[in-house]
């Protein structure tokens, strides 16, 4: 299932949602901010996730300048038994204690993070552990906060480290942060 959403699209996805109940696999939601309505309801996205039993991959991407990300990683521990892929897309600054929401997601093999700022505890990220993932994204991030300033922070590197003996695809494209010896890291 694939949708386009600009806000005044919230009664049909209201409607589908009734008609696709627990028969969805694969949900790809885009939201955009190409509306003179700029009211979109979060629980409709929420009611969606929630009415699917096994979704096994989650694309959301959102330019609309709303934040439902949070609420929308919350509800996705709900599947963390069936996610194998998960993309997620939307340009704000994030708390990295979100992300232990992800601890459990055993069978997660894709997984990508873009225009995010990650800020917070980084060292949460070398606490997660994905056995199975064979493909990560940090694709136009910055990872900041007060211990690493200028560079990739040590835990991010970590993360990669953690999950180097299974990945067959990384990508990193992150902004305003020096590369030194990222390459070297994450090789060792």
């Amino acid at each position: 299932l694939t949708l386009k959403l600009k806000p005044q699209d919230s009664l049909i996805l209201s409607e589908l949602i009734n008609c696709i109940n627990d028969k969805i696999k694969d949900i790809e939601l885009e939201i955009s901010y190409k509306s003179t309505i700029t009211c979109f309801d979060s629980d409709l996205i929420i009611n969606l996730i929630s009415s699917q039993k096994n979704l096994e991959k989650f694309h959301y991407k959102d330019d609309s300048g709303n934040l439902f990300i949070y609420p929308i990683i919350l509800k996705l521990r709900d599947h963390s038994h069936s996610i194998k892929s998960l993309t997620l897309e939307q340009s704000c600054s994030i708390d990295v204690d979100l992300f232990s929401s992800f601890e459990n997601f055993y069978n997660l093999q894709e997984l990508s993070f873009k225009n995010f700022n990650f800020e917070g505890n980084h060292d949460l990220f070398s606490n997660i552990k994905f056995p199975k993932l064979k493909s990560l994204s940090f694709d136009d991030i910055k990872s900041r906060n007060q211990q690493y300033m200028a560079y990739v922070s040590e835990p991010i590197m970590n993360f990669i480290q953690n999950h180097s003996t299974n990945l067959n695809h990384l990508s990193m494209n992150v902004l305003d942060v020096i590369m030194k010896d990222t390459f070297k890291t994450i090789s060792q």
